[in-house]
């Protein structure tokens, strides 16, 4: 699409050096109704909406388009349509993939270490996390051999779903140990005590993502199943890696009285027995917040429009607006 300028001499150009080997060129050019824009479609010979095709076809035309704007400055010319918005969209998503991913293992340990009051165990508890992590890219490549925009997302979810592993068994094992248990017997103690209900936890919430697996969209499948394995795997990792830290972090503070600091929270043990006391207060108190709630569900639209979920400053999505602005039709 194009902007005000040197139009009519930019086309004698195009005519002259692309459409010699090509063919003959159009009689009436596409323009707007204001003339404000020309509209120029150019196809391939493959399926473009497979991004292995689009991306040397999408890297030749813009090349071209960078000649031409060198040529015609006062020119604005760019490019646009469904393939160029997946291609754009695509590298967008990998170019904030691994300062999301960051931002959230940061997150998980410092609201860990700012719980316990300490940083021992749980920085040493990410070690565990992110083993599971990897081990989950490692079966995605065994057995799917790729990730999509949407799948890309799973090491997100598994940091602040793995991590709840890793607080219940450092709880547990801080609680058993100010109680005066060995380090050997305290872990004893919180696997018996707690490893069933984080067994079955995992379990669920994995069944839930495969479930995910039964939809027809790809993205949706990809993503149900590349989370339910990470969750098993970090559930794996927090069971064989945690316990082998743990010990070896309370052998090397041995000298100190309490190896593992156990935090109480007074204002959690208010709330409960707050709770307690006004038990049928508290409870038609929530159920009436939670009618009011789903009564609001019913009144949430469903955004159908794919172009409003990416980055909204991409070129190749103002000059689609300006394009179904101009002429009223997609660039599909």
């Amino acid at each position: 699409a194009l902007s005000h300028g040197r139009v009519d001499e930019m086309l004698a150009d195009i005519e002259k050096n692309q459409y010699g080997e090509l063919g003959e060129a159009p009689e009436v050019y596409r323009f707007s109704k204001d003339g404000d824009l020309l509209l120029m479609e150019v196809a391939g010979v493959a399926d473009i909406y497979d991004l292995k095709y689009a991306r040397p076809f999408i890297k030749a035309i813009r090349k071209e388009l960078s000649s031409v704007n060198d040529r015609f400055p006062d020119v604005k010319a760019g490019l646009t349509g469904f393939p160029v918005i997946f291609s754009d969209e695509e590298e967008a998503v990998m170019d904030n993939f691994a300062v999301v991913l960051i931002l959230s293992l940061l997150g998980v340990a410092m609201i860990f270490i700012l719980g316990f009051g300490k940083g021992g165990l749980p920085s040493l508890s990410m070690i565990p996390l992110l083993m599971g992590i990897s081990w989950t890219f490692g079966v995605q490549t065994l057995f799917i051999g790729e990730l999509n925009m949407i799948s890309l997302m799973f090491p997100v979810l598994l940091a602040g779903i793995g991590i709840d592993f890793a607080i219940h068994i450092v709880s547990g094992f801080a609680e058993n140990r100010s109680s005066g248990l060995h380090p050997e017997e305290a872990l004893e103690r919180t696997f018996d005590t707690m490893g069933g209900g984080i067994l079955t936890g995992a379990l669920t919430t994995a069944a839930a993502f495969f479930a995910m697996m039964a939809a027809d969209y790809k993205g949706i499948r990809s993503l149900g199943f590349i989370s339910g394995i990470g969750i098993i795997n970090a559930l794996i990792s927090m069971f064989v890696v945690l316990p082998v830290l743990i010990l070896w972090y309370d052998r090397r503070r041995s000298d100190q009285s309490e190896s593992v600091p156990y935090v109480e929270f007074e204002i959690l043990r208010r709330i409960g027995d707050f709770s307690i006391r006004y038990r049928y207060i508290v409870f038609i108190l929530f159920l009436g917040i939670t009618i009011l709630a789903s009564a609001g569900a019913r009144k949430i639209d469903l955004d159908r429009d794919a172009l409003q979920i990416g980055p909204k400053d991409l070129p190749v999505h103002q000059l689609h607006k300006k394009v179904l602005d101009g002429f009223g039709l997609s660039t599909e």
